[in-house]
């Protein structure tokens, strides 16, 4: 079966057909709160997508009850946004909720301003769509505690960012001095954004609202040259004309202004939004109980806050409410695949798991004899392939004109069957009969790349002779993790180089000689996302790929 991008307007054009998509599109009154129900957990991100595909130019506003839930409903937005145009789609903006109490001193994590003020700055350059518009408006996800808490006016956030140039005049303490009072922190070296060190004539800043960190150099006071630098090595990495630096903070920022100001209002994030946007409440029952649960922390007085009934009504006064839940009195629009999905290897019985399996299968076979469209999502290749061989191993493959599952590469949590439109999404949690962990957020810089690679293997959820995937070497034996020795060595320049000492995992491959010692390859936690957890069912071991052999190469292409 092919990988490829499907064609999804038939779909969509069931979908905007049906009475609930209809009345969230075109029935509301200004003010109004509509309530959109039957949605299952595993289509709340792809009710959202469809929304924003049809109301074009609006923004579309996820708000989540936690935190945990709004990084997977971003994560599978990811996967659904591009799914739903032909054309690339912007990537989700996600404005999370301080991560500090209200009652303590400490400020925010830089990483959780960084994401608030990119999400405002996107915002801030946006106007208000035409009526003839056809262009997706932005897609926010966000929870219930962001929307209470307040931040920069538009007009306040643009007076704060600032343009440095080449050749450009003023005194470095000057420049220390205004960074300082936007939120920076003073450091020896700068390693995170909001940071700032002054060493000599060369300042180096790292901006909230910046991928890599700026170096100045001065010549006196003025700016002689310009470059982004690796923050992990401060080695330099490319020549710039210019630099604009973002404010490095928000909450000290908003207190330092009250204390100066008593009459200061701060904004909201409902102040960015433009072009009657649809506010979609994922389960508002437990969104209020979260909100209050917050609140009651919240020292009496406090000017940084919102209460939630002020939230509601600025988003009501702005555009249209929609209340999301699963429960529904009449037929559900998005229906969860659970009284379908196998037992997996949670039954404890390979033998029934592998019939509950198969009777999955066949049903994904009925679904498509009778015209439904199937979609397949999994997270990686390698699980896409298992299902392959699957379709093949239980004979539904036979007929070369039958109608087959489109496949997808993605992150989806649950699956779900949409009655209206014929359509049923399968992920890699019902195929493989369990449930997908949820990965923290990842950091977004492209200095974290190394960081990032480490996370992408849970190292959890391997032991020491599970079958592993190297995306280049195939199938292998994981036997667990070593820190390479150190080696010296003399350069011809006679420098001394120094390589090894780094961690790394360990996999056993097979060889064609039985008396030959099997090879191992030794993978840096670096590029740890090139090894996955090796999917399979029942009790089979899959053969050693032997480390260059065609066999894997044929089995990728």
């Amino acid at each position: 079966m092919s990988l490829a991008q499907p064609d999804l307007s038939a779909t969509l054009a069931k979908l905007r057909e049906t009475p609930p998509i209809q009345a969230v599109l075109y029935g509301a009154e200004p003010g109004e709160v509509l309530s959109l129900g039957g949605i299952s957990q595993g289509a709340q991100a792809f009710s959202a997508a469809v929304l924003a595909h049809f109301a074009k130019g609006r923004p579309v506003v996820l708000v989540c009850p936690t935190g945990k839930l709004q990084e997977q409903l971003q994560q599978e937005l990811e996967t659904w946004l591009p799914a739903l145009t032909k054309s690339p789609a912007k990537p989700p903006l996600f404005f999370p909720a301080w991560d500090v109490l209200p009652h303590e001193a400490r400020l925010p994590h830089a990483d959780v301003l960084s994401e608030r003020l990119e999400t405002l700055i996107h915002l801030s350059k946006r106007r208000k769509p035409s009526v003839n518009s056809t262009a997706p408006g932005p897609v926010i996800v966000t929870t219930g505690v962001a929307l209470l808490q307040r931040t920069f006016s538009p007009s306040e956030l643009k007076n704060r960012f600032r343009n440095f140039k080449l050749g450009e005049r003023i005194d470095p303490l000057d420049l220390v001095e205004w960074l300082e009072d936007q939120g920076y922190e003073p450091e020896a070296q700068v390693s995170q954004k909001g940071e700032i060190a002054l060493r000599g004539g060369i300042l180096d800043v790292f901006p909230l609202a910046s991928p890599w960190p700026v170096r100045f150099e001065f010549f006196g006071d003025e700016i002689e040259s310009l470059r982004t630098f690796d923050p992990q090595t401060q080695i330099s990495r490319e020549k710039i004309d210019r630099a604009t630096i973002s404010p490095g903070g928000e909450l000290g920022i908003l207190k330092q202004q009250l204390a100066a100001d008593s009459n200061y209002a701060a904004g909201r994030l409902g102040d960015y939004l433009v072009g009657d946007p649809l506010c979609l409440l994922i389960e508002p029952d437990d969104i209020a109980e979260r909100v209050a649960d917050y609140l009651e922390q919240v020292p009496g007085g406090d000017l940084f806050h919102d209460n939630w009934e002020a939230a509601l009504g600025q988003a009501r006064k702005r555009g249209t409410i929609v209340e999301v839940r699963e429960t529904d009195d009449d037929e559900p629009l998005f229906q969860g695949l659970d009284s379908y999905r196998p037992l997996g290897e949670s039954s404890g019985d390979p033998q029934v798991a592998d019939a509950q399996r198969r009777e999955f299968f066949n049903q994904l076979h009925r679904w498509l004899r009778n015209g439904y469209t199937v979609w397949t999502i999994c997270g990686t290749e390698g699980e896409l392939q298992r299902f392959d061989e699957l379709w093949i191993e239980y004979g539904l493959a036979k007929r070369k004109a039958e109608a087959k599952p489109v496949r997808m590469l993605g992150s989806v949590s649950r699956g779900f069957l949409v009655e209206p439109a014929g359509l049923v999404v399968v992920t890699d949690s019902e195929i493989f009969g369990r449930t997908r962990t949820q990965r923290s957020r990842r950091l977004k810089s492209p200095h974290a790349a190394a960081m990032r690679s480490a996370l992408e293997i849970d190292f959890t959820d391997l032991s020491v002779g599970d079958f592993v995937v190297h995306l280049q070497h195939g199938i292998g034996r994981y036997l667990g993790l070593k820190v390479l020795p150190v080696e010296t060595r003399t350069m011809r320049d006679g420098r001394r180089k120094s390589s090894g000492g780094e961690e790394c995992l360990v996999i056993e491959y097979g060889t064609r000689d039985p008396e030959q010692e099997p090879p191992k390859l030794y993978v840096p936690v670096s590029e740890a996302h090139l090894v996955s957890k090796y999917v399979g069912t029942g009790r089979a071991r899959p053969p050693l790929s032997i480390i260059g052999g065609k066999r894997w190469a044929k089995a990728k292409a």
